[in-house]
């Protein structure tokens, strides 16, 4: 069964064996989403996690300089 939270984590929240698995089980699967190649290109990107890893999407917090 699958809740309808929606967490926000934190880079060191984030469980990388589910988060993987959840990326490589879609359809749509890419390498972009994996946690070790969002860790190369933006270290402190967070996640959005649908209940127990049933959907994720990265995001990535900027601010701008001054």
């Amino acid at each position: 069964m699958i809740t309808n939270s929606i967490q926000q984590l934190t880079r060191n929240e984030i469980d990388d064996y589910k988060w993987d698995w959840c990326v490589r089980s879609a359809s749509n699967s890419s390498v972009y989403g994996l946690s070790w190649y969002l860790d190369g290109v933006f270290p402190n990107w967070q996640g959005l996690v649908l209940g127990d890893y049933h959907a994720v999407m990265p995001f990535f917090c900027k601010r701008k300089l001054g």
